[in-house]
Parts: C-alpha cells; structure tokens; sequence
C-alpha cells in the first residue's frame, strides 16, 4: 500500500491486516481507519502528491506543518519530524 491510492483502494480489513503483519497492534484498528482518511485526502487536497502541500503553503514552513496537521493522528510533533526528516528527501 505504498501510494495513497493504494490506500484508499484497500479495505479496511487489508488496512488492519497489515498493521498485525508488521506486529502494530495496539492501535491497529484505529490506525486503518486514520491511514484510510489520510490518504483521502492526499488524495482530495493534493492529487494524490504530497509535494503539492508545499507549494499550497507557499514554501512557508509554519503553514506546512499547519497543512500537515490536518492529516488524522499528525499534531505538531508529528509534522515537526515529517519536515526533519523529509528535509533529506
């Protein structure tokens, strides 16, 4: 499930399966739930290209990460770490 697409396109359960697979268990179903609202919308917001978020926020770091949050379950620390570690990419 390597694309947004991907995501939206799997089941619930394929989402909750894979989650047991890699031993993520504790949040495993709430998780499938969030990864299926997020990739919607990637999807929706974005085309289905997250690299589109920076140009929506106009290459403005406080309103990346405020954009990001918006994804379910990424608060401050959250896009914080995204920006750090996307910086590499």
């Amino acid at each position: 499930m390597g694309t947004p697409r991907r995501m939206r396109e799997a089941s619930w359960q394929e989402r909750v399966d894979a989650l047991g697979r890699a031993r993520y268990k504790r949040y495993d179903e709430s998780t499938a739930t969030a990864l299926g609202d997020g990739a919607e919308l990637v999807g929706r917001e974005y085309g289905d290209d997250l690299r589109r978020l920076r140009d929506r926020a106009g290459g403005d770091p406080a309103q990346v990460r405020a954009l990001l949050t918006r994804f379910p379950r990424l608060g401050p620390v959250g896009a914080e770490i995204f920006c750090r570690e996307a910086q590499a990419v």
